[in-house]
Order: C-alpha cells, then structure tokens, then sequence
C-alpha cells in the first residue's frame, strides 16, 4: 500500500511539473499561449473564462497526463533495451567431426567447435548430443570427462600421420564453464561423446543428424544441428579411427 501511495504522489509531481511548464509557455503549450495572445490582440476580442479554463486547465491538464505517461513509457524502452543488450546471444558452430570406435565397438563422435557471443558475458553448461539415424532410431549420446595431458586420434593409416591431438585444456565444456564468454568473444575447444549401441558404420553414414546442445547463464538452450557427409567425406574433414580404449 505504501509503494502505490508513493508512485501515485510521483506521478501526481509529475503530471504538476508538465502542466506548470505548459502554462509557463515551455514547448508545445507555450504556443498556444502566444497563440492565444495573437489571436487577443489581432481581432480585439478578450477569451472569456470558460474558453481559458477549457484551455489552459482542462487541456493543457490532459497534455500533462499525456506527457507524464510518455516520460515512463520512453523510460521503460529504454530499460528494456538496457536488458536485452545485458542478456547473452550465444550461437555454436561445429569446425571438425571425427567418428570412431571403442574397443567393445561403441561409436565415439570428437568434435571441435566454437561458441560466440553477441550479448551480455555467458558461460555455456550441459552439453549434450542426440544422434538421429537413418532408421529413425534416436541414441543420446553420453560426454565422455575431460582427459589428463593430451591424446591423438589416429586415422587408418597413423604411419602416415595426420592425426587429431586433442589437449585437456581445450575441452569446451571446461572452457565455457570457467571463463564466461565476453560480449563479441568466443570459445572453442573440443568434446567427445560415446553412443552406446550405436557402431561406427551407424553413426558416420550420410545423412545422420546429430543435435549439439547447451545452455547459456540464464537457462536457455543453444543448439547447433549437423548433418554427416560420410566417413570419408574430405569437405567435412571426417576421418575413420583405430580402435580407442573407453
């Protein structure tokens, strides 16, 4: 009760503040002031009361209104904007897809990729990935914790190199977790996923669908859907791996 006394006695001050300058002559009340006086001297003929109290009490009391409704509606756009430019915008983007196996020939799927931020500082939390197959069948994919040191994925021929180094300190959901994303920043790095019941052949062919997502600071999902090529598909830079112990 307290709070609606006090809003309602400012907007009465402020509905006084406009209404006193209109009849000061501040703005658009001051021409119709002189306007009034124009209109006196050039014909002769003197406003009687009720014109003066329609006027300058009755109308210029309504403009006030008017005017102290637009003062807080403008106020209010403006903190609106304040806030949308305060909250995150995050968008992921995958860079490179690798898909193996592990030794009871489970598919793994490494990805590195990277979150930008167009809004307010975020950190990035609870990954996930959904692989959709061919066969309709959905298989939720289970991250695998960040490694000790670094390991390389080697490709099916490791004696000619070209394998992927991945490093502890890269792991992506570790870096956004810790070091909030800064307005116009990025972070990248790399994850790892195994889907039980799901083979390598399973998961690499064309066609798949793998649904990337997180959530920024204030709980809102990011989510990022990509499509395989195939496993030997080079625009997707997808290689086959030996087997990888889980």
């Amino acid at each position: 009760m307290k709070e609606i006394a006090t809003d309602f006695a400012n907007f009465v001050n402020a509905v006084f503040w406009h209404w006193q300058g209109w009849l000061g002559g501040s703005g658009f009340g001051g021409a119709i002031v002189v306007a009034c006086y124009v209109y006196q001297e050039l014909t002769g003929r003197s406003m009687s009361k009720r014109v003066y109290i329609t006027v300058f009490i009755v109308a210029f009391l309504f403009a006030a209104f008017f005017a102290a409704w637009r003062d807080q509606y403008h106020s209010a756009l403006a903190a609106n904007a304040k806030l949308k430019e305060s909250e995150p915008r995050l968008a992921m983007s995958t860079d490179m897809i690798v898909v193996g196996t592990t030794k009871d020939n489970q598919a793994i799927l490494t990805i590195t990729a990277l979150i930008a931020n167009h809004g307010g500082p975020s950190i990035a939390t609870n990954f996930s990935a959904t692989a959709i197959l061919l066969d309709g069948r959905k298989a939720i994919g289970t991250i695998i914790p960040p490694i000790i040191g670094t390991i390389t994925l080697l490709g099916n021929k490791p004696d000619k190199g070209g394998g992927v180094t991945l490093q502890a300190k890269d792991y992506l959901p570790n870096v956004a977790l810790h070091n909030p994303i800064p307005t116009g920043g990025a972070a990248a790095g790399w994850m790892m996923w195994t889907f039980p019941g799901v083979t390598k052949n399973d998961l690499g062919v064309a066609g798949v669908k793998v649904e990337l997502l997180c959530k920024d600071v204030d709980g809102r999902t990011i989510s990022s859907t990509l499509t395989m090529r195939g496993i030997d598909n080079p625009p997707f830079d997808i290689r086959r791996l030996g087997s990888f112990g889980s």
